[in-house]
């Protein structure tokens, strides 16, 4: 698989990243690679996200910390977690390599076979879903020769896997398409409505095949589309304006949605997009 290299000035880390097909792409929006090169401890927060990350490691293990669970932190090898509306602490001994899939919701749904809810707000250890399979793919990704073949392996994997199981249900996937589109912004009201669901069911089936309810995703899908925006715009957005195309109430509400979600104000983010040459680059997704 042909795929992008980017190291570290200091030699501390790398990422490759590729693109899947375009027959998986609505499903898997994307495939990296990474390893670490250094004797220090390196740390780095992730914010909310719309997508499932799936990460398959054969190095050191993760130290996770969920930022709204503080007695949820513990190590993890490969891991994966469904959509969360906080943020997650990672931090690793300078010895970590994996692979990574970030899948969208439906594809998750998809590639795991399970209800999305059981992930949703979890970092679940993929030995507990998906048993052998996990590790005898983490042992040929540490015997793989390099980046190309390793990402082969875990696109192989992935369409073997999505092969066996049905889909998400053409009504939530519409739904979640709808949501994504609109950024957030259109009301649950409107999605059952058009489906001819009540809310109660339009929420319960949803969160099975999604992970989260239309409410939640909404939440997440404002703030992602706001994390877009503060990276156009650079360090100095209009925050007012901002926050009222994104579908927030006022700024004070924007304020109050980042820091759940991000731990930090929007400012201190729209700053810590300059980044550093020791950390991976801030990835606006």
């Amino acid at each position: 698989m042909r795929y992008t290299l980017l190291r570290c000035p200091q030699g501390r880390w790398e990422i490759a990243r590729a693109r899947p097909g375009s027959d998986i792409a609505p499903f898997v929006s994307d495939y990296s690679g990474y390893a670490e090169h250094s004797s220090w401890m390196l740390h780095c927060r992730e914010v909310a996200t719309a997508i499932v990350p799936f990460i398959v490691s054969f190095g050191a293990d993760f130290q996770i910390d969920l930022g709204q669970d503080p007695k949820a932190g513990t190590r993890f090898g490969s891991f994966t977690t469904g959509l969360y509306d906080g943020y997650a602490d990672v931090a690793s001994t300078g010895r970590s390599r994996c692979v990574q899939a970030n899948f969208t919701p439906p594809g998750a749904y998809r590639f795991f076979g399970l209800p999305m809810r059981e992930l949703a707000g979890r970092v679940v250890r993929l030995d507990d879903i998906l048993g052998a399979e996990a590790r005898l793919l983490a042992e040929r990704l540490h015997d793989a020769p390099g980046w190309g073949t390793r990402l082969d392996l875990l696109d192989a994997f992935i369409r073997e896997r999505m092969a066996r199981f049905a889909g998400t249900s053409p009504e939530v996937l519409w739904a979640w398409r709808t949501l994504v589109a609109s950024g957030g912004a259109v009301p649950v009201a409107s999605l059952s409505s058009e489906l001819g669901w009540s809310r109660k069911h339009l929420a319960a089936r949803f969160s099975a095949e999604i992970g989260e309810t239309p409410k939640t995703a909404a939440r997440i899908l404002r703030f992602v589309r706001t994390r877009r925006e503060i990276a156009s715009a650079g360090r100095q957005p209009q925050w007012a304006r901002l926050a009222a195309d994104c579908g927030f109430a006022d700024q004070a509400h924007l304020i109050r949605e980042f820091q759940a979600m991000a731990g930090v104000t929007p400012v201190q983010y729209a700053v810590s997009l300059g980044g550093t040459a020791d950390l991976p680059p801030v990835d606006p997704r």
